[in-house]
C-alpha cells in the first residue's frame, strides 16, 4: 500500500482474531515453530500500528469467537467492528467506514 499514489488509504481486515499460520517456517526464526497465540497476536499489533504509522487507516471487521474478542482488541484497538449475524454487516462496516473517513479528511 505504500507504493500506492493515492494520499488516503484504508484497509479493511475481516478477522477471526486469530491471526495464525500453522504451517511450520524452516530454520532458527523466532516464528520457526507454529505461529499463534500470543506471538502472533503481538506481531500483529506491531504491523498494524506500523500502518497506522504510515498514514494507512487499518479497520477491523471481527467475525470470530466471543472468547477471540480481546485479541482482536489488542490487535486493532477501536477501529475495530464487532459483527455477531451476516444481517448487520453492511450497516456495522458502513458506520466504521463513516468514522474513518471523518478521522482521515480531518
Amino acid at each position: 500500500m505504500s507504493q500506492t499514489r493515492y494520499d488516503h488509504k484504508i484497509l479493511l481486515v475481516l478477522s477471526d482474531g486469530k491471526p495464525n499460520d500453522m504451517a511450520r517456517t524452516k530454520g532458527n526464526s523466532p516464528v520457526s515453530t507454529d505461529y499463534s497465540d500470543q506471538i502472533a497476536v503481538t506481531d500483529t499489533a506491531l504491523e498494524v500500528r506500523k500502518g497506522r504509522g504510515e498514514g494507512i487507516g487499518i479497520l477491523c471487521v471481527f467475525t470470530g469467537k466471543e472468547a477471540d474478542l480481546p485479541a482482536a482488541k489488542t490487535i486493532y484497538g477501536r477501529s475495530l467492528a464487532h459483527i455477531e449475524s451476516p444481517e448487520r454487516f453492511a450497516q456495522t462496516v458502513g458506520i466504521l467506514l463513516q468514522h474513518e473517513l471523518t478521522r482521515l479528511l480531518e
